[in-house]
This record gives structure tokens, C-alpha cells and sequence, in this order.
């Protein structure tokens, strides 16, 4: 899904979503369309909003992450315990590694800003991808995803020890 439209898929959920059945309307209206890339782009925006102070937005944002999570994550992916939160925000570290990580520079940038909130949540959330992207055919891709979990979770449990 392109930025764009998640972008305008968003903006429908916050002007139009007020209630369950909101919700619902929504899900029906959408959910062709709906997938992780739109799940990270929640994740996304509860980041911004926080990070303005913009309780309100956040808030919202939040609860419909927690709606959609059971939605667009299948069952086998999820880890016993984690709460829809948790796999919201491993969900948007993998969409921003994946959206920001062109070049081994960027790894670096990467692995520099946000080994801190690496953890067993975002390597669930980026295996779960990397085997989406293999059921689609992008072998390439999931292998790329592949290797470059297995890099950042030994940098991980390096700052670990």
C-alpha cells in the first residue's frame, strides 16, 4: 500500500470513526484494502502525536491499533503476551527499517537510534513480515529481512551483555 493512500485511509478513520459501528462501517467499507503497511502507519502517528503532546490523537490512534492488530495480523505471528500496543509499536520499527534503511549508512543510523527499543516484539514483528513478503513471491525481500534481523538482534545482544 502506498504511503499516500494509508495517508488517506487515516484521515478517513479520524474524521469518520466515532463508534463501534463507525468502526465497522469502516472495516467493510476498507478492509480489502487494509494490511500491515496500515497498521504501521497508525503505529506511526500515535509515535507523532505523543511525541507533540497530542493526547487526543494518540488516544484515538491507540484504540483503533488495538482493534486492527487481530485484524491484520494472523494468529500464528502473534507472542503470547504481547499486548496490541507493544505489536503496534514492533510493527513501526519494522515499517520505519523498512521505509529509512537504503544503504549500510542507514543500517547504521538504524541500528544507532533504535537498538534501545529492539526486542523479542519487533524481531517477532519483522519475521512475520519477512514471511509475508516470501508468501508473496518477494524472496529477495524476505531474505534481505531475514538477514538483516539476524544482524540487529546479535547487535542487540551484544548492548545486552
Amino acid at each position: 500500500m502506498s504511503p499516500k493512500r494509508i495517508q488517506e485511509l487515516l484521515q478517513v478513520l479520524w474524521e469518520e470513526v466515532d463508534s463501534d459501528e463507525d468502526l465497522q462501517k469502516f472495516i467493510e467499507t476498507y478492509g480489502d484494502e487494509l494490511e500491515q503497511d496500515f497498521l504501521g502507519g497508525i503505529a506511526a502517528v500515535v509515535q507523532n502525536a505523543e511525541e507533540n503532546k497530542e493526547e487526543k490523537v494518540a488516544r484515538f490512534f491507540r484504540q483503533m491499533g488495538q482493534a486492527f492488530v487481530p485484524l491484520l495480523i494472523p494468529s500464528g505471528a502473534k507472542v503470547r503476551g504481547i499486548s496490541a500496543t507493544e505489536l503496534t509499536r514492533g510493527m513501526a520499527l519494522v515499517q520505519i527499517l523498512m521505509d529509512e534503511v537504503r544503504s549500510n549508512k542507514d543500517f547504521v543510523r538504524f541500528a544507532e537510534e533504535h537498538l534501545h527499543e529492539l526486542d523479542d516484539v519487533f524481531f517477532a514483528a519483522l519475521q512475520h513480515v519477512a514471511e509475508k513478503e516470501k508468501a508473496d513471491g518477494n524472496e529477495e525481500k524476505a531474505m534481505a529481512l531475514d538477514q538483516t534481523g539476524g544482524i540487529l538482534r546479535k547487535l542487540y545482544q551484544a548492548a545486552e551483555e
